[in-house]
């Protein structure tokens, strides 16, 4: 089932809000390559979860993000086996990517084919800090170019699109009891049953890595 579209702009940290309610065990997981053939229907504990997820690192976020996936996105997976499989899918995308599926009609035909959509907002001064991020995260893609030339424009025009969507303050997910907080709220609009505890955990453990990210 397709539960939940994230839609955030590179640096917002979208992999965190992804993984983050994809700890309940209802959901499908975020897994390594190997579980590809498997992922839309597999069984996965939330310690498990928790262990895959905590892969932050602050030397190479590229395979922080690129070693696990929701594989249909690399062509290991057919997307209309998350659509019919019982566990709820929460997928994370670029607003341009988002868009591009939204006219391509292929994976899915209109945004209503996702129960909710979620979207990172920022602040206008915390811009600057979100695409440093962005750069010093995956310098193996030209975020940057990127995001001025295209991504803030179409997520602008998302937000003014879709008025019926959830959202999280990027800024509420740089302090752990505001993040609590704020995925508190979700999990009820999402009816998800989530660890608290392991929320948190998982949330130091990314807080840590990004500060070395920014500092080191």
């Amino acid at each position: 089932m397709l539960k939940a579209a994230i839609v955030y702009l590179q640096g917002s940290s979208g992999n965190l809000l992804g993984r983050t309610l994809s700890l309940s065990e209802q959901t499908v997981a975020y897994l390594p390559m190997q579980y590809a053939e498997q992922q839309p229907t597999m069984e996965v504990s939330v310690n498990d979860r928790f262990k895959y997820y905590n892969n932050w690192n602050a030397t190479n976020w590229t395979a922080t993000e690129t070693d696990l996936r929701i594989w249909y996105r690399t062509g290991m997976q057919d997307f209309v086996n998350y659509e019919t499989t019982k566990k709820w899918l929460i997928d994370c995308s670029h607003p341009a990517n988002f868009k591009s599926e939204l006219d391509k009609k292929v994976l899915f035909e209109t945004e209503k084919s996702w129960e909710h959509l979620i979207f990172i907002r920022y602040a206008d001064a915390s811009l600057e800090i979100i695409k440093k991020l962005a750069k010093l995260k995956r310098p193996d893609l030209n975020h940057i170019a990127q995001i001025n030339n295209i991504e803030i424009d179409i997520f602008n025009d998302l937000i003014l699109q879709y008025p019926a969507a959830h959202y999280i303050d990027w800024e509420d997910m740089l302090e752990l009891p505001s993040y609590i907080t704020a995925i508190k709220k979700l999990a009820i609009k999402l009816n998800l049953i989530l660890d608290y505890a392991i929320v948190e955990q998982l949330w130091m453990s990314w807080h840590s890595e990004t500060q070395k990210v920014l500092h080191e």
